[in-house]
């Protein structure tokens, strides 16, 4: 991967650059603001014989010249999303922490507020709110107050954020099923419209409901997922339904890592293995 990435082109100054980080099974988002702000969306999993944070997200980091994500979005508490995110603490490479309001009925949430306490690290948790980067925003369309009167499920607990630059927007949705996205469609309608969408749940059939897919109305779509998983993703049934609305997709198994590209005039991509 690093031997065929130019860091200049990839970090060219007073652009938006969307990097999807191939992590295998899991998400990992790497974003650069036009004022020079990081954030990274998801950082691939953590288990005791390979993690993604300390063997991929790290070395591109050092290899890009990135000393600090300014930002952490965690899209929700799984581990193939947020595992890879303790080896960038350790390392203080994480200066703030987004995340979905605290699950009690989770250990593992409970024990990683505890930790980011623990190192110092300060967190928010998503509450639809607009933050500004510059001339960049990310909306996120997650309220507590929702995710408390619907109880809902780690996955529809994943944050939503919206990433508009000029007439460009990315929606990011995690692991977000069909029964947040009727809540999304219901609350948000209209401004649901975006250029590219991150298909949720590495394409899985519980996601990018009919309702959904309609209101975003995508050009382009991106599924993080691992070559040949266990879990088939994604979903040939998911693949048909974006090729009938004539969604071109892009997918970390077939194309590696991606790299979206905006200097506010033109919005190009870029595929490393072409």
């Amino acid at each position: 991967l690093f031997s065929s990435i130019d860091d200049k082109k990839i970090l060219t100054d007073n652009e938006l650059s969307v990097v999807m980080i191939d992590v295998g099974q899991g998400d990992s988002f790497l974003i650069k603001f036009p004022n020079g702000k990081t954030a990274l969306v998801d950082a691939g999993a953590a288990t005791k014989y390979y993690d993604t944070g300390e063997r991929v997200i790290l070395p591109l980091l050092d290899y890009l010249g990135i000393d600090k994500i300014n930002y952490g979005f965690v899209s929700h508490i799984d581990n193939d999303h947020y595992g890879g995110f303790v080896s960038l603490i350790e390392k203080n490479r994480i200066g703030k922490i987004y995340k979905p309001v605290i699950d009690s009925s989770l250990s593992k949430d409970i024990k990683f507020g505890k930790y980011l306490k623990q190192k110092n690290v300060p967190f928010e948790y998503y509450n639809s709110q607009r933050l500004n980067f510059g001339n960049c925003r990310i909306y996120v369309l997650n309220s507590i107050k929702e995710a408390k009167l619907f109880n809902y499920s780690s996955n529809d607990r994943s944050g939503v954020l919206k990433l508009v630059y000029g007439n460009t927007s990315i929606l990011f949705t995690g692991d977000l099923g069909i029964r947040a996205e009727k809540h999304l469609v219901n609350d948000y309608k209209d401004f649901l419209d975006i250029d590219v969408l991150k298909i949720g749940h590495h394409g899985s059939k519980t996601s990018t409901g009919d309702d959904f897919l309609y209101f975003t109305s995508p050009d382009y779509a991106l599924i993080s997922v691992g070559i040949q998983n266990k879990f088939k993703h994604p979903n040939k049934e998911i693949i048909y339904k974006l090729q009938d609305a004539n969604v071109k997709l892009l997918r970390t198994d077939l194309s590696g890592t991606v790299i979206l590209k905006d200097d506010s005039k033109n919005f190009t991509i870029v595929n490393w293995n072409n």
